[in-house]
């Protein structure tokens, strides 16, 4: 094995090889200094460096089949999984929060009805939360529309009796309820009568 000292490249060229006249071409000029290219010989010029091909060039074949043959063994398995639907549970959870969240966002920008039609989205697919009739109750009480809104809230009591939110907001709505009522001798006491 050759070690850096003993490198061929190091190595004195023999005397044959270093008596060797270089390949550049000898032109001759003309009188007025340019070069004479007629009475240059084939010999004389240098012949071009032959083209370095480049890896890819030289083993495009190969790269081409490798990418068939993988996409051949992986198609069976990424249609599988395309194919497979999504766990049951996997969708109400991710969801609920997020319908809440916006419910309880559209409740405190004042704007109601979205906040009850976001409601009845998230009790359309999880008819069992009681955070979801605690938001629709509160909504339902911004508008006024207090029976509604009591029914939402006693609705999310029966699901979960421990929910103190829903108590609180149930006592807030039924004071709000009363004072919003018509007192009697009022014109809005009469009309509300009939």
């Amino acid at each position: 094995m050759d070690t850096p000292e003993n490198s061929p490249l190091d190595q004195p060229q023999s005397p044959e090889v270093a008596d060797t006249p270089s390949p550049e071409p000898v032109l001759s000029s003309s009188e007025n200094g340019e070069a004479d290219v007629a009475s240059m010989t084939p010999a004389d010029s240098e012949a071009p460096p032959p083209e370095e091909s480049s890896w890819l060039a030289d083993n495009w074949r190969w790269i081409a089949a490798s990418v068939l043959v993988f996409a051949l063994l992986m198609y069976p398995i990424a249609r599988r999984v395309m194919g497979r639907p999504a766990p049951p549970t996997a969708t109400p959870t991710v969801a609920l929060p997020d319908l809440l969240t916006l419910s309880l966002q559209y409740y405190q920008a004042r704007r109601y009805p979205e906040a009850i039609a976001i409601c009845k989205a998230l009790l359309a697919t999880n008819p069992n939360s009681a955070d979801a009739y605690n938001n629709l109750g509160v909504s339902y009480a911004g508008l006024g529309q207090w029976d509604d809104a009591v029914a939402s809230l006693q609705t999310a009591l029966r699901i979960n009796p421990n929910h103190q939110l829903a108590k609180n907001n149930l006592v807030w709505i039924t004071s709000e309820r009363q004072k919003a009522a018509p007192k009697e001798g009022t014109p809005e006491f009469f009309l509300n009568r009939s």
